[in-house]
Order: structure tokens, then sequence, then C-alpha cells
């Protein structure tokens, strides 16, 4: 990850993820729960649904940084051409508001 994670990025990020997802959840990951886990492990799930799935994740990540997984049913090739549009979406917003940042 190329960028000093702070409460708040982390809560824009959150926020970005929330408006493109549908997600409900009011919740903000919290730094130090993030900070332990890419320690430990290299990554940071956060299940925060969306409007695919209840079981959608915010993820941040040492090597791929930050991006969500939609947790779709893959034979539902409508779904899954919005899903990708969205993906796609995500990260062109993340990249943009982290050049913003100057991170």
């Amino acid at each position: 990850m190329d960028f000093e994670l702070t409460q708040k990025i982390i809560d824009d990020l959150f926020e970005i993820y929330k408006i493109i997802t549908g997600s409900s959840e009011t919740l903000s990951p919290k730094l130090n729960d993030i900070q332990q886990a890419l320690n430990d492990i290299g990554h940071f799930e956060y299940r925060a649904g969306s409007r695919w799935s209840g079981h959608s994740k915010f993820i941040i990540d040492n090597h791929t940084g930050v991006r969500f997984y939609a947790n779709y049913d893959p034979t539902n090739k409508k779904e899954a051409e919005k899903i990708e549009k969205a993906e796609q979406l995500f990260k062109e917003t993340v990249k943009n508001y982290l050049k913003k940042k100057g991170t």
C-alpha cells in the first residue's frame, strides 16, 4: 500500500464504498483494527454489505490497496455486469481521491 492511513482517509474511503455499493452500514472501520490486521495478516476485511449481498466486504490490503468484494452469484450475468462497472468506478474513485489527497 503506498499511502498512509488515517481515520479521516478510512472514513472517506468507506463513504465512497457505501455510495457505490449501496451499503447501509453506518459504522466506519477503525484505524487501530485495520493497522493490526495489516500487520498480522496483510489485509483487512470489513463485512459491510451492499445492494448485491449482505456479505459484501470493504477490503484494505498491503498489496492491492483498497477494493471491495461483492460476493454475488456469478451465474447472474446481468448482475455481474453491474458489479464489474461498480468495481471499476470504485477503483477509479479511490484512485482520484488518493491523488487529490496527495498520498
